[in-house]
């Protein structure tokens, strides 16, 4: 099966992309990659990264080296040249292509090549359906955070590729009129989904650029009379903030991933776009990235679900050392089809410890209902997901315990009602440095050493940085309450209270209770308890209880009453 249908796009006028003042057909699109695919440039080099904002450079770029069959790694634009050196180094890249706005890059890699240098060779179409074939010899790269501070490069094939966007389109409803708006970077696994998925199916795409603000996707909405809207809930949050009704009659899809969003929200939105399908996704650039998808019929009455497995897909809950299919049976999220990767990238190690069983082991928690309808309630990772961005928290602490004088540092994430979640810091200072710390020249040494996503946005001087015997981080007063949610998830949700450890389900959302033993008093924040679990470990109204799992201990007042059920623990306050 062929990644694209590029022979069709021979002569073919309609507009592919568009991207601040450029428009490029189909037709010329061809062209062009064909052209820069023949560059003897890029004959020497298998391994070559891409560094570019969204543009129609990046889109001819990442075509001709698909087609030329090449291993494609994807580097977000935001990355430092740091932050590039590393993955360079670490990955074997041979080559990195990038624009003259980069050109200090030259000075720490080489070879960097720009865009505008590639060259371009003249296309001869009566080889292309031959060329074409080495395409099924390329896989892309995308880096992502994991649980350590090292990137993960989730290798993806043109099979895998192929099989999410097929099964993907087996589920939106095709109209066969649309103008997509695509506002995540193109370097996303989301938005290189997105780029791929409308190709194969002839639709006009426009980009924003890295830069683009609220402002530029309200106008482009109307302007352009877009009528597929592809975004993360960020922006979703920001256009709910807004008193002023939009005008947007051409709108009548509304995709997002990349975080939750409570069915508050959503609600809001559908009252807000009330002809627009609003559509929640859940994947990981680990499973193509598409893994579920809410259907345009049932968004309305199933607010609060991330959909169904996309066609082609088994998804199932891991818990009690077995996988199934049990509705509202909570546990780990596993996935398997066509779509799941190849594996990390020169890291077995890390492959094997999610790629087993026949399942990819997603790392979050979650349930199906009745009627095969998955909801997620957690993760066990423990990353921070803020704008749409997976942001390991350990590398973070790495780059700022790289600072002259910092004797430690704990980075955690807060709620937030715009990003999702806001990443914060605690540093320890050596006592050499205390009364001459400079907070801009920390601030620039951020900037030079994280991209700018990745820097945190409250950063706290203290003494010491409170542990348990277990070494794990305490939280120690009322005023560090917004570091709740790095390990205790969606407060006011039900949770399965597990009264016996069982290893496969030591996750972030398993709750454990333990009396007398208090990292903190959690002020009005509480936990209920049905009377007869709190029976079994001679729990009483009032008593300090402790909520642990393998990320961390929080301390709750324990409420016993029967108005919730047994084995369920609702924390609320």
């Amino acid at each position: 099966m062929e990644f694209l249908n590029l022979v069709s796009w021979k002569d073919n006028n309609n507009i592919a992309f568009c991207c601040d003042n450029e428009i490029i057909s189909y037709g010329n699109l061809l062209n062009d990659i064909i052209k820069m695919k023949n560059s003897n440039k890029l004959e020497n080099y298998k391994n070559i990264a891409i560094y570019l904002p969204n543009s129609i450079d990046y889109c001819r770029v990442f075509l001709s080296l698909i087609i030329a069959g090449k291993r494609v790694f994807l580097l977000n634009y935001a990355y430092t040249y740091s932050e590039v050196r590393q993955l360079v180094v670490e990955n074997g890249i041979e080559c990195v292509i990038t624009n003259s706005e980069k050109k200090g890059l030259l000075e720490i890699i080489q070879p960097v090549m720009y865009v505008d240098k590639i060259g371009m060779q003249d296309q001869n179409f009566d080889l292309l359906n031959t060329e074409l074939l080495k395409q099924n010899e390329a896989s892309i790269v995308i880096f992502t955070s994991g649980t350590t501070a090292k990137s993960k490069g989730v290798e993806l094939t043109i099979v895998n590729i192929i099989n999410n966007i097929e099964s993907y389109k087996k589920v939106i409803k095709y109209r066969g009129d649309e103008k997509a708006l695509v506002t995540v970077p193109l370097t996303s696994s989301y938005g290189n989904f997105m780029l791929c998925a409308y190709l194969r199916m002839g639709v006009t795409v426009k980009f924003l650029t890295q830069s683009g603000a609220l402002k530029n996707i309200i106008v482009s909405l109307q302007k352009d009379k877009i009528t597929h809207l592809i975004t993360i809930p960020t922006v979703l949050n920001l256009l709910m903030k807004m008193e002023k009704k939009l005008e947007v009659e051409n709108l009548k899809f509304i995709g997002f991933s990349g975080s939750t969003i409570s069915g508050k929200v959503i609600q809001e939105l559908i009252e807000k776009f009330n002809d627009v399908s609003i559509v929640q996704g859940y994947g990981m650039t680990e499973a193509g990235p598409v893994i579920a998808m809410m259907d345009e019929d049932n968004y309305k009455t199933k607010i609060g679900s991330v959909g169904k497995a996309l066609p082609n897909q088994t998804v199932m809950i891991a818990c009690d050392n077995k996988y199934s299919k049990t509705p509202w049976k909570e546990g780990e999220i596993v996935v398997s089809g066509l779509n799941v990767m190849k594996g990390y990238y020169n890291n077995q190690v890390s492959t094997s410890k999610v790629l087993y069983d026949g399942y990819l082991h997603t790392g979050d928690i979650g349930y199906l209902d009745s009627e095969g309808y998955l909801y997620i309630k957690g993760r066990i990772k423990n990353l921070i997901i803020t704008g749409g961005y997976n942001v390991s928290p350990e590398e973070i602490e790495n780059v700022l315990n790289l600072y002259p004088g910092i004797k430690e540092s704990f980075v955690y994430a807060a709620k937030d009602a715009v990003v999702g979640e806001k990443i914060c810091a605690q540093i320890v200072l050596d006592s050499t440095i205390e009364k001459d710390f400079s907070s801009n020249a920390f601030l620039r040494f951020c900037q030079q050493n994280m991209a700018t996503y990745k820097i945190p946005k409250k950063i706290e001087i203290v003494s010491e940085i409170i542990k348990t015997k277990s070494g794990k981080i305490q939280i120690i007063n009322d005023e560090m309450e917004e570091r709740i949610p790095r390990y205790t998830e969606n407060i006011g949700q039900n949770y399965p209270l597990n009264l016996v450890a069982v290893p496969s389900c030591e996750t972030l959302n398993s709750i454990f209770l333990e009396k007398n033993k208090v990292v903190e008093k959690r002020g009005k924040i509480k936990v209920k308890i049905n009377s007869k679990d709190a029976s079994k470990r001679d729990i009483k109204n009032g008593d300090e209880v402790v909520c642990f799992n393998n990320l961390g201990e929080v301390g709750f007042i324990a409420e016993v009453t029967d108005t919730v059920a047994q084995n369920t623990v609702i924390a609320e306050g």
